[in-house]
């Protein structure tokens, strides 16, 4: 059974043809179910990868008919879900090559880093499924995010208790917000939210930019090109980030609209307050980000402390000058 929620987000989607044209092959992407195959193949009753009575799968190859075996898609179908089991490899993985490094510091910028890749990547991706033609992957990316960002609070609280940064009580209220909103999206009203939940996910593209900011100020390179290229993108791309999440929370609050209005939708709470904590959090961040550049173009150089001037530590003068 459809509600109204998903009838209203199919509807708004009509427009565009959720068709993939393979040359003789046409296939339709259904947006909360399985892809089907019509055409040539699908008229015969030969389309590839056709699921047959029998649980097993078969093609047709110049002729010759293969058996395939159908024990992967039983395991896969057997796991809690196919973006569990892809936030569970990314963490696998990431324990693994932290367990080889020496020292916390060098972990955490490790962990950081297969974060950031597998983030970034999440983020193109969800962009892609926000087209209706490709809107069967949202359920899967957003399970893929939920699961990621609370396995990700878990891994923090296991680093920090072995010598490592605790995590940044606005990162948890971040974290917390999105999986509280991704979690509505995922047990409620049959897939009705999928389109904003899968386009909140897009806001993840830009989390290369403060780990870069992170490692440039260890390194020392945010003095040089890498501070001036940082500086130029971090701010625009989160005030987009803001934009972008606040249209998520207004697309969201349609949909309920459409519904009856928000109090008459179960879980409202968690999808309006989830999503808006994510706002919030994108709007503290670029104002926090617009505070750290005014001050690198027009702050005051600092004096030297007096136990620097007293053991002569203090920076030169063409040094502070730099560092301006």
């Amino acid at each position: 059974t459809v509600g109204p929620g998903a009838a209203h987000a199919e509807a708004s989607e009509a427009r565009e043809d959720p068709r993939l044209e393979l040359g003789p092959v046409t296939i339709v992407f259904h947006p909360h179910g399985r892809a089907a195959g019509t055409g040539a193949h699908a008229a015969a009753g030969t389309a590839p990868a056709a699921r047959r009575a029998d649980g097993d799968e078969s093609s047709t190859s110049r002729g010759s008919k293969h058996r395939l075996s159908s024990t992967p898609r039983m395991v896969l179908d057997a796991l809690p879900g196919r973006g569990t089991a892809t936030a569970l490899l990314c963490l696998a993985s990431k324990l693994l090559a932290v367990s080889c490094t020496g020292n916390p510091a060098e972990r955490q910028k490790l962990a950081a880093g297969i974060d950031m890749g597998f983030l970034v990547l999440i983020g193109a991706l969800s962009g892609i499924a926000a087209r209706p033609a490709l809107s069967v992957m949202r359920q899967t990316l957003v399970e893929i995010v939920v699961v990621h960002l609370a396995l990700e609070m878990v891994y923090s609280w296991w680093d920090a208790a072995n010598g490592g940064k605790p995590m940044g009580k606005d990162m948890i209220i971040h974290h917390v917000a999105a999986v509280v909103s991704g979690l509505f999206c995922l047990f409620f009203h049959n897939g009705a939210f999928f389109s904003p939940g899968v386009k909140l996910v897009v806001t993840e593209c830009t989390t290369a930019l403060p780990v870069s900011l992170r490692l440039a100020r260890t390194s020392g390179k945010y003095k040089g090109i890498h501070g001036m290229a940082i500086g130029l993108i971090m701010p625009l791309a989160f005030m987009w980030r803001t934009r972008y999440s606040m249209d998520v929370f207004r697309h969201t609050k349609s949909i309920m609209d459409d519904m009856g209005g928000v109090l008459g939708v179960r879980g409202w709470w968690m999808a309006l307050g989830g999503v808006g904590g994510v706002v919030c959090c994108n709007a503290y961040w670029t104002v926090k980000i617009f505070q750290g550049l005014y001050k690198k173009l027009f702050g005051k150089k600092r004096k030297p402390k007096r136990a620097e001037r007293e053991n002569g530590t203090q920076s030169p003068p063409e040094e502070n000058s730099q560092a301006k």
